[in-house]
C-alpha cells in the first residue's frame, strides 16, 4: 500500500518483480555454464581425447539460448500470470511442478511407442517446452560417433525455431497480462450504494422515527451468554483450520511429487544379481521404499510442524491467539493431527 502511493507505475512494478528472479536464474545458469567449461576443458583427464572437442564459447552459449532461455521465459511468465490472477503462492509453485511432470511422464513416458508416425512425433516435439525431445529424436537417437558430435554444429529446423519463439512469447504475454491485472486492481472500482440494495435493518436504523440502536442497549438487556467449547471441540476446530491452511502450502505441492518420483523411480529401475531386472512385487516394493519414504516424511513433517507452531507469531496474531481460552493440549494435538495429513497424502499417492 505504501509502495503504490509513490509514482511507481504498475508496469514498472510488475516487470521489476519479474526480472529480478529471472535475472537471478540467468546468473545461476551462467555460473553453471562456466563450471561446465572448466571441468570439460581444463581439469586433466586421461581419456580426454575420446570425448573432448575444440573449445568454443559459442558451443556453450548457443545451446543455452536455444533450449534454456525460451523454456525459462515460458515457465516463469506463466507462473507469474497464475500468481497475479489467483494471488495464491500455491498456484505459482504448482506451475513448474506440472510442467516438469508433463515433460517427464508424458513427453518421455514409457507409454509412447517407438514406431510413432513422423507427423505424430513432430507434434510431440512441438509440445515439449524443454526442446529436448527434438534434440533426442533428430540428433541423438541414432549414434553418429564422437567425431561428428565434436566437430559438426547442430543446425535447427523451422519447427524448433517457431516453437522456441512461441514458448518465449507466451511467457512475455503472461507478464504483460499480469501488468494489466495489477493496474486494474490498483485503480480500484467505484461502488454506488442504492437504497433498494440496503438491508432491512440498515434502512430501519437510518429511517426517520427509528427506535434505539443496538449500541444504546446495555449488556444485560442483550441477554448474551457464552461458554467455552469442550477440549474435543477445540482440538477438532484447530485441526480443521490447520488442515485448510495446509491445502495452500506451496511446499506440499512441490516436495511431495519430487519425493514420490525419487522413491518410485529408484525402486522400479533397480537392478539385481548380475544387473538383472528385479521383478517388482508389492512386498518387495514396500521393503525397498520404506527407508526412503520414512526419511523424507520425517524431514517434511518436522518442517511443517515447526512452521505451524510459529505461524501465529509470524503473522503477529500470537497475542490474540494466546489470549483465547483454548487449552495448550488442544493447540498441540490439533496441529499434530493436521500435519499428519501430509504423511497420509504422500503415503496414499505412493500406494
Amino acid at each position: 500500500e505504501i509502495l503504490h502511493t509513490t509514482r511507481l507505475k504498475p508496469g514498472e512494478y510488475v516487470w521489476g518483480k519479474f526480472l529480478a528472479p529471472f535475472a537471478a536464474f540467468c546468473l545461476a545458469f551462467f555460473v553453471h555454464t562456466l563450471f561446465a567449461m572448466f571441468f570439460n576443458h581444463v581439469v586433466p583427464n586421461a581419456d580426454a581425447e575420446k570425448f573432448r572437442g575444440l573449445f568454443h564459447f559459442g558451443n556453450y552459449l548457443w545451446p543455452a539460448v536455444m533450449f534454456c532461455l525460451p523454456a525459462a521465459l515460458f515457465v516463469a511468465g506463466v507462473a507469474f500470470f497464475v500468481g497475479a490472477a489467483w494471488r495464491k503462492p500455491i498456484m505459482v509453485f504448482l506451475v513448474p511442478v506440472l510442467v516438469w511432470g508433463y515433460i517427464v511422464f508424458f513427453i518421455f513416458g514409457p507409454w509412447l511407442p517407438e514406431d510413432l508416425s513422423p507427423a505424430v512425433d513432430r507434434a510431440i516435439q512441438a509440445l515439449d517446452p524443454s526442446g529436448f525431445r527434438w534434440l533426442n529424436q533428430v540428433w541423438l537417437k541414432v549414434d553418429r560417433g564422437v567425431a561428428f558430435y565434436n566437430q559438426q554444429p547442430i543446425t535447427t529446423d523451422s519447427l524448433f525455431v517457431i516453437t522456441r519463439l512461441i514458448y518465449a512469447a507466451l511467457g512475455v504475454l503472461g507478464v504483460l497480462y499480469s501488468q494489466r491485472l495489477v493496474g486494474q486492481r490498483l485503480r480500484g472500482a467505484r461502488v454506488r450504494a442504492r437504497a433498494e440494495a440496503m438491508s432491512p435493518g440498515t434502512q430501519a436504523a437510518t429511517s426517520p422515527g427509528a427506535g434505539p440502536l443496538l449500541g444504546t442497549l446495555s449488556l444485560g438487556e442483550l441477554k448474551m451468554s457464552w461458554c467455552p467449547p469442550s477440549l474435543w471441540r477445540q482440538t477438532i476446530e484447530i485441526a480443521r483450520t490447520e488442515s485448510r491452511n495446509l491445502l495452500f502450502q506451496p511446499g506440499l505441492y512441490l516436495f511431495a511429487p519430487l519425493i514420490l518420483a525419487n522413491v518410485v523411480v529408484s525402486s522400479i529401475f533397480q537392478r539385481g544379481w548380475l544387473e538383472s531386472q528385479v521383478l517388482i512385487t508389492s512386498g518387495q516394493f514396500a521393503v525397498t521404499t520404506f527407508g526412503q519414504v520414512s526419511f523424507w516424511l520425517i524431514l517434511l513433517l518436522m518442517f511443517y510442524t515447526v512452521e505451524s507452531l510459529q505461524r501465529e507469531r509470524s503473522a503477529r496474531l500470537a497475542p490474540i491467539y494466546c489470549a483465547t481460552p483454548t487449552k495448550t493440549f488442544a493447540v498441540l494435538a490439533g496441529k499434530s493431527l493436521a500435519n499428519s495429513l501430509v504423511a497420509v497424502v504422500v503415503l496414499a499417492a505412493t500406494f
